[in-house]
């Protein structure tokens, strides 16, 4: 009875065949803080109906994400990605198993594998493993920012104040140049009146 079991379990794991590629194999994605990263792998088959696992080599035994047969699973989700993952579902189907990953931290950075599964036909099972390594640029110094916005605001005072300064002169030369070419009617008036005509 053994043996009859052991010649059924051979026979069956024969009558599959797979493929096995690295696509994206060693990719980098460069982000900042706060951003989006797209870690990217695909597929040439329709992978709607895969199982898609997605790990960080850093990463306890959880997943960052982890989808099956059109359901993500976050019962084995590391809770450090826990909300921030998701995959296209309209791209699947076009063989895109690409991670989208928001907001990113400093702790985000590291080498993720995507291996992905999905059976084309009775008697195949089609295979895409995916290395992609998240560089994510340190967020600057905000007291670094202030002293830049500082210097920012002070040159532009300076560039407001001599323009003020030069309108200032202009007006002056202007208001000391201006010849008067005639008194209005009331202040000769009155000018007559107090004996200055």
């Amino acid at each position: 009875m053994k043996s009859i079991l052991l010649v059924l379990l051979s026979s069956v794991a024969l009558n599959f065949t797979g493929n096995c590629d690295v696509i994206g194999s060693t990719q980098t994605v460069k982000v900042k803080v706060n951003d989006v990263a797209i870690l990217p792998c695909f597929s040439t088959s329709n992978m709607t109906n895969a199982i898609v696992k997605w790990k960080q080599e850093q990463s306890n035994k959880k997943y960052v994400h982890f989808y099956r047969s059109g359901d993500d699973n976050v019962d084995d989700q590391d809770e450090n990605f826990r909300g921030r993952t998701s995959l296209s579902r309209k791209e699947m189907s076009g063989g895109n198993v690409s991670l989208k990953l928001t907001n990113v931290t400093e702790l985000d950075a590291g080498n993720y594998t995507c291996d992905a599964r999905v059976e084309t036909s009775p008697e195949t099972v089609q295979h895409r493993k995916c290395n992609v390594t998240l560089i994510v640029e340190p967020e600057k110094d905000p007291a670094v920012d202030r002293k830049q916005v500082r210097v920012k605001n002070k040159k532009e005072e300076d560039a407001t104040d001599k323009e003020t300064t030069k309108r200032r002169i202009l007006t002056q030369v202007y208001t000391w140049e201006a010849p008067v070419t005639r008194v209005p009617e009331q202040c000769s008036l009155m000018l007559a009146h107090q004996g200055f005509s």
